[in-house]
């Protein structure tokens, strides 16, 4: 294996920059890197089923709190709207 900040390291960092686990196997770890590689696909994907589930309730409340439908309710409407934009705002900073 080459040394510390050695030309193969560094090519090797570069790699993985791009591809998660391209540097183990420009360093001939083919095991690691397959595991690697997997790794970050799952974590991929977990994280965008997390978006993708949470982010539609907070885009459902900002619509809800947007329209007109809240104008129904008469006098309690202004409080209505607060309570829908701070549960869109609880929503979207789940997804972060």
């Amino acid at each position: 294996m080459a040394g510390q900040g050695s030309g193969g390291n560094v090519l090797a960092a570069i790699c993985s920059f791009f591809v998660p686990g391209l540097g183990q196997l420009v360093q001939g770890r083919v095991l690691s890197a397959v595991l690697w590689f997997l790794f970050a696909c799952a974590a991929f994907a977990i994280t965008w089923l997390i978006t993708l589930s949470l982010l539609p309730f907070g885009w459902w409340r900002l619509l809800r709190a947007e329209t007109s439908c809240n104008f129904y309710w008469g006098e309690a409407w202004v409080q209505r709207c607060h309570d829908d934009l701070d549960a869109a705002w609880w929503h979207i900073n789940q997804v972060r």
